[in-house]
């Protein structure tokens, strides 16, 4: 027993070692396919990518054999593993013009390989016999994030990941998302805390792009799970970069105000002008003040009086929580001022007479509204 599990601890020792190795490789291919040498040789160059990759995968898996609790044991063996699966699962060989510049008979094999090792790996690493990627490899998946999808996205920005959104529903990574999207938290905690793999999972969601194949069958859990994530990342003031991405699912419209309890609608105005009044990127800023635009725009629908005060109540709600000294509640529901003072040029006179009678109150309203890169204004703050 003692001769086999020191024989085990060698083999993953090797595999260690050889995933270390492999996994810069896989992403230099990532750097040179939007180099401008590989949009020149188009397809060509992809498939000789896909077939270094598919190498790699073979090697890793004769190294690891039978012995499948190898592959668990090995933070590197999992790390290349997902930026593998990531690489067979955004294949594109389409080349420039629609033309064949490589043997088709060549193509055609890489490209069965190729689409047989995704679904394989995704069903190793997702739902394997050691049970799905859990807290225990929280950190890869932070990694893959931070380090990799964010980095690396416009890898796959302009293909066609998922296809087909009803053949996607049965796929092992959103069979995975879902699962644990709908694992319950442990009881008494903030009702607007999910677990690190549940915000890990909505955030490599997000990014590959499958955002709309939950929406389209999971809708109210994919939309509570990412608010809260959205939520999340908006206090990490270290990867503003994620928070940005994050926010493409409400640009793309997938994420509609109307959609949202005002409640929810509140908390997440306020962490995006938090995000606003923080961040260096002027670019950004723009992005993100669009971002409440939208949610304005879609949160309060003039064809239902119910949906309008709902978008009232909340932005009333989003007034108590930057600590002015007096109540403005009554302003509000007059509609004296709404939404539109989120995203007006407005003078400190123009916002006195909106209501906003306390001076005190109408400057700080016009810092926040005001906030600009290096600016740091919260709720509370002189």
């Amino acid at each position: 027993m003692t001769h086999m599990t020191e024989l085990l601890e060698e083999k993953c020792a090797c595999m260690e070692e050889f995933a270390a190795s492999a996994i810069p490789t896989v992403l230099l291919l990532w750097c040179g396919r939007t180099d401008d040498a590989a949009v020149a040789h188009g397809s060509h160059l992809d498939v000789v990518h896909q077939s270094i990759l598919l190498y790699l995968l073979r090697t890793l898996d004769g190294m690891c054999g039978s012995d499948v609790e190898c592959v668990g044991q090995t933070e590197s063996a999992l790390k290349l593993r997902l930026l593998l699966w990531i690489s067979f699962k955004a294949l594109y060989f389409e080349p420039p013009g629609g033309g064949h510049e490589f043997p088709g008979e060549w193509r055609s094999e890489v490209l069965r390989d190729s689409k047989a090792a995704e679904r394989i790996l995704a069903s190793e690493i997702f739902l394997g016999n050691r049970g799905a990627v859990d807290e225990q490899e929280v950190e890869v998946l932070s990694w893959l994030v931070v380090e990799v999808l964010l980095q690396y996205r416009n890898y796959w920005k302009h293909v066609d990941v998922w296809g087909s959104l009803e053949g996607c529903r049965t796929h092992p990574f959103i069979l995975w998302a879902v699962l644990k999207l709908n694992e319950v938290g442990t009881e008494g905690t903030h009702p607007w805390t999910l677990s690190c793999v549940q915000q890990r999972a909505v955030e490599m969601i997000v990014l590959l792009g499958a955002d709309a194949v939950l929406i389209e069958s999971n809708r109210e859990l994919f939309t509570d799970a990412y608010l809260r994530t959205l939520i999340a990342a908006g206090r990490e003031i270290s990867t503003p970069e994620l928070f940005g991405e994050l926010t493409s699912s409400i640009r793309d419209g997938l994420i509609r105000g109307d959609r949202l309890y005002h409640d929810d609608l509140c908390v997440l105005l306020e962490t995006l002008r938090r995000h606003v009044s923080v961040d260096t990127s002027e670019r950004r800023v723009h992005e993100l003040r669009t971002v409440i635009d939208v949610l304005l725009n879609t949160a309060c629908p003039f064809s239902c009086e119910k949906e309008v005060m709902r978008g009232v109540e909340a932005v009333c709600a989003w007034f108590e929580l930057l600590g002015l000294q007096e109540d403005y509640r009554h302003v509000l529901m007059e509609g004296a001022i709404d939404g539109e003072v989120l995203r007006s040029g407005l003078s400190l006179h123009e916002l006195q007479q909106m209501g906003i009678r306390n001076e005190m109150d109408a400057a700080f309203l016009l810092r926040v509204l005001a906030a600009r890169p290096h600016r740091r204004v919260m709720p509370g703050d002189s």
